[in-house]
């Protein structure tokens, strides 16, 4: 449960490209996991003495998919994680959008960890592709690989709360939130 000012909760909805057929829509949300172990939370010199760190909570982020039927959702899966959950913080980064070529695109922002963004076996800091069903398409970049994560896309972001296909190229393109400014519209490449 997000609290007050939090940067969680919903985080996006998507319809599928053949909703008129399979009546799939798709919705990315924070959620909280059961605390495992202690996990260290500290003031990084970077965030200027910004961060609260009253909040231990386990959280990141989740897609998961559901037929609309009538006014409520059936067959519901979840198809995504944001992995590793780390403590608190903001930067979920979610957004949802389908290719052309019907995969759904899912941008993970860095939870506000530096480090994790530029990690293959890590996908905070990324955008994702992933099939409908959540499998991994198999011309990802880094499908097959023991060291790295299939759905990973493109690595090295930040916080990115927007996401649009171009409709006649199918470019990818994100806005990428900066630190006090600094936004950034980038077109995102395999």
């Amino acid at each position: 449960r997000p609290k007050q000012g939090e940067q969680g909760g919903l985080l996006d909805v998507a319809i599928d490209p053949e909703f008129a057929q399979n009546h799939w829509i798709y919705l990315s949300y924070s959620e909280e996991a059961p605390q495992k172990s202690p996990q260290e939370h500290t003031d990084d010199p970077r965030f200027a003495g910004f961060l609260d760190l009253s909040d231990t909570r386990l959280m990141g982020g989740t897609v998961i998919r559901a037929r609309l039927d009538g006014n409520r959702l059936a067959d519901t899966q979840v198809i995504w994680r944001q992995e590793p959950k780390t403590i608190a913080r903001g930067h979920f980064g979610h957004r949802l959008v389908f290719g052309h070529d019907g995969t759904l695109f899912i941008t993970s922002g860095d939870r506000m960890r530096f480090d994790p963004a530029q990690r293959l076996t890590s996908n905070l800091g990324k955008v994702l592709r992933i099939n409908r069903d959540g499998t991994f398409p198999k011309d990802n970049p880094f499908v097959g690989r023991p060291d790295a994560r299939g759905d990973i896309w493109s690595l090295g972001h930040r916080n990115m709360l927007a996401a649009a296909v171009h409709p006649q190229t199918g470019q990818l393109w994100v806005g990428e939130m900066g630190p006090l400014g600094g936004d950034e519209l980038n077109p995102i490449e395999r």
